[in-house]
């Protein structure tokens, strides 16, 4: 074919008008210049119109085959193809003329070839889009121009072909885009929707904080991090008698100035801790005539999503009355606690007064009588009657003195004036056994005595309470079966005893903590108890309205 390469290409460096120069020399002019000049650009001969082909053919950006169409598929082969056909496919010319034009097509346009025959027949000239397979069974998508020549000898098909590979990319990638586009359009959407929602619902918990800010009776303020008034609601304005807008853009400190709250104030900045204060004395600067008032305060620190304080909520508790209140019954109770000890005094002064009574009247007038009975009874040796009646009156009064002498040291014993007090315990110990064969053991950890007397005759008879109950809950369980011996054998001990300044001097504003402890085994003796001891709440009963405490406990 004229223009062709002797290799069977056409030399795409050349131009067009050189093919024709080598065809029609005597066509062309050689100016001085040596370039060579067309003198008819319209020639219309058979070997322009070869050569003009030939070269299109070749240079086209599309690929261009010429193949049989026969009742067989299989046998129509390909006649011709340019350069680009061979780019497509990946063979050589050589190789892709050897090769029927069924063996480039896919399975799905093979089973469509007689469908598609028809189509062109009774069409014309048509265009689809499928895919090629091309040198080692490489798909290679490709949009396909078919059109059928009638020659006189054969039917040929003219097919130009254009790789859509980079289009089909670029589409996919289109898709791609457009999926993650729709995606995002959809998320976006999506987002603004819960955005609107969660608008909505901030607008409604807007509301409603903004009428409890407004509304709530306890006075609220926000403060920026540098304590600047941000708002006030109107229970803290009106407790400070302004106006909201009065605070707004002023300094706390300013208004009321406070070292030691400002150092709170700064250490909740640093800590981001929130801080809580009790009845914490207070009077307005600028109102003195109000007098001292009482806050139970917090302050809450809001922090950023970096985690620093931006702004501070101040809440208030007006405790004013309540604190009064308690000073009041503080003071009742002081006065109820003097009242008291001047109660007890005055008791224990008549008790002294009765003991001295027995010990100096009674218990002398009873001896004396005795004596003489003594002297009555040497003048009737003779008569048994009356030796009896003597004996018998002797004895009483010998019970009458005794019990007189008894009654006297338990409204005043002597001991507890002229002794220390582990001596009154050590007496008392022998009295319990002595009168209810309850064995007492005493034992002391340092001293235990107290110059004042108010605090030895508490702790005197704090004990001897306790005693009694272990006795008067052993006589009320169980007793001792005919003939057997049992014992209460008490252990009480004094843990501690904290007596702070001042209390001998006012015991009834002091206080004194006693933890009671009493353990009990049975020994030999007249009853035995069968419960785990007496009641702890008698231990409580034991301390006075004097301000003092008692804990008891029960150890097996």
């Amino acid at each position: 074919m004229a223009g062709r390469s002797e290799h069977g290409r056409i030399d795409k460096k050349r131009p067009i008008h050189s093919v024709y120069e080598r065809l029609h020399p005597e066509k062309v002019d050689a100016p001085s210049g040596g370039h060579a000049v067309q003198k008819s650009p319209h020639a219309d001969t058979p070997e322009e119109r070869d050569a003009l082909f030939a070269c299109l053919f070749q240079v086209s950006s599309d690929g261009i085959v010429f193949h049989e169409w026969s009742d067989a598929p299989r046998e129509g082969r390909i006649v011709d193809v340019n350069d680009q056909m061979c780019r497509i496919l990946g063979y050589t010319r050589s190789e892709i003329l050897k090769l029927p034009m069924f063996e480039v097509l896919d399975e799905e346009v093979k089973r469509t070839l007689p469908e598609l025959r028809q189509r062109l027949g009774q069409l014309g000239p048509m265009q689809l889009e499928t895919t090629l397979v091309a040198k080692g069974g490489q798909p290679v998508p490709v949009e396909v121009h078919v059109n059928a020549l009638s020659l006189p000898q054969r039917n040929m098909t003219l097919s130009v072909v254009r790789d859509v590979t980079e289009r089909r990319r670029l589409q996919e990638q289109e898709r791609t885009q457009t999926r993650t586009l729709k995606n995002t359009v959809d998320q976006l959407q999506a987002e603004m929707t819960r955005r609107m929602q969660a608008e909505g619902t901030l607008r409604r918990q807007s509301r409603m904080l903004e009428a409890f800010f407004q509304n709530t009776i306890t006075p609220l303020a926000f403060l920026d991090r540098h304590f600047h008034f941000v708002r006030v609601n109107e229970a803290y304005a009106r407790a400070a008698g302004k106006s909201p807008d009065y605070f707004v853009g002023q300094s706390h400190f300013a208004l009321y100035p406070d070292e030691e709250n400002q150092a709170i104030f700064e250490q909740v900045v640093q800590s981001r801790q929130v801080h809580q204060a009790y009845a914490q004395p207070f009077t307005y600067p600028d109102q003195p005539q109000r007098g001292v008032m009482y806050w139970d305060w917090r302050l809450t620190p809001l922090c950023d999503e970096a985690g620093a304080v931006q702004f501070l909520v101040l809440s208030l508790d007006d405790v004013t009355d309540r604190q009064k209140a308690m000073q009041e019954s503080q003071r009742r109770a002081r006065q109820l606690r003097k009242v008291t000890l001047e109660l007890s005094e005055a008791e224990e002064r008549e008790r002294r007064r009765l003991a001295e009574i027995l010990h100096d009247d009674l218990q002398q007038t009873l001896a004396a009588a005795k004596f003489h009975l003594g002297l009555l009874h040497c003048r009737v040796r003779d008569d048994e009657v009356l030796r009896g009646i003597v004996a018998d009156v002797n004895q009483m009064l010998k019970d009458t003195i005794e019990k007189s002498r008894s009654l006297s040291h338990e409204l005043g014993p002597a001991v507890l004036s002229q002794s220390r007090l582990e001596d009154a315990f050590e007496w008392l110990a022998r009295q319990m056994e002595t009168q209810h064969g309850l064995i007492v053991h005493i034992q002391t950890r340092g001293r235990i005595d107290s110059p004042s007397e108010p605090v030895r005759l508490f702790l005197y008879r704090a004990a001897r309470e306790i005693l009694f109950n272990v006795v008067k809950h052993a006589q009320e369980n169980e007793g001792c079966q005919e003939g057997q011996e049992c014992l209460v054998r008490c252990h009480c001990r004094i843990l501690s005893l904290s007596m702070p300044t001042g209390f001998a001097e006012h015991p009834g504003a002091a206080a004194s903590n006693i933890h009671g402890l009493l353990s009990r085994s049975p020994t030999k003796g007249r009853r035995r108890p069968a419960g785990n001891g007496f009641p702890q709440r008698s231990a409580q009963r034991l301390t006075p309205l004097s301000g003092g405490i008692a804990k008891a406990g029960l150890r097996p």
